[in-house]
């Protein structure tokens, strides 16, 4: 069904049947299942709006693309390599059936390629540790 849109002093434009989200209000076409802003399910979807929810789902996949490129270039550095390998393995986990699961999932898998190589390189680091001089 179509209907004049009251933003367009309800002449002229003929737009879509749309539905508000109830997480930031954003209108939607009824054809969605998740909002187009925030990335939260809609009313009538098969899942109810995750609200609670702290960091929007539209953001999650990027951050977890961010943090999973970050940990690739400083897999090397004990504890930040590791750190950041988990942050994006947990913000790709959060937000795989969100807005953006391919996003998600190469965030997902540079985390995990970084986490792995941070593990790998202990060894090394206790060869450096024991080829050290000890001096009193």
């Amino acid at each position: 069904m179509w209907y004049t849109h009251p933003c367009m002093g309800g002449k002229g434009a003929i737009m879509p049947e749309m539905i508000d989200c109830p997480g930031c209000g954003a209108a939607n076409s009824i054809h969605r299942e998740g909002c187009f802003n925030c990335g939260g399910l809609l009313p009538g979807t098969s899942r109810e709006f995750a609200s609670t929810d702290r960091v929007p789902r539209g953001d999650a996949p990027v951050a977890a693309l961010v943090l999973g490129i970050v940990t690739l270039f400083f897999f090397g550095i004990p504890l930040i390599g590791p750190a950041l390998a988990i942050l994006g393995i947990v913000f790709a986990r959060r937000s795989t059936n969100g807005s953006n699961p391919g996003m998600a999932t190469a965030g997902l898998v540079c985390s995990i390629v970084g986490l792995v190589l941070a593990v790998a390189w202990i060894p090394v680091y206790i060869i450096i540790w024991q080829s050290l001089p000890f001096v009193p």
